[in-house]
């Protein structure tokens, strides 16, 4: 499997005990692709927790394969940096360092 992005929205209080949604649709996603006979890989996978609370929740890690999905601060998604608190750095930093080595690749052709 290839490319799978999935989000899940705690508006309300969960039960401590309860799973989350999101662990269910990884086991979806999971039994779909024994079926389909696809392969997926954990340590490929990624989990990223986007909160604005002062003390963040205790939210329990995701599980794949026996495996804990590791989470992240920052990924690349569709060639966009998404940060866990959705400020822009990250991304502009990634723009203007591409920028800047086309401009000098340009500038050298010039010569």
């Amino acid at each position: 499997m290839d490319d799978v992005t999935m989000s899940e929205s705690f508006l309300q209080v969960q039960d401590p005990g309860q799973d989350s949604k999101m662990q269910q649709a990884i086991e979806t996603v999971k039994c779909w692709g024994h079926i389909n006979n696809m392969l997926r890989n954990p340590k490929k996978t990624k989990e990223m927790v986007i909160e604005f609370k002062r003390r963040p929740s205790q939210i329990p890690n995701l599980m794949l394969d026996e495996t804990a999905v590791e989470r992240v601060q920052a990924g690349l998604l569709l060639r966009l940096y998404i940060q866990n608190d959705l400020k822009w750095e990250r991304n502009t930093d990634m723009i203007l360092s591409k920028a800047a080595k086309r401009l000098y690749f340009l500038t050298q052709l010039k010569r």
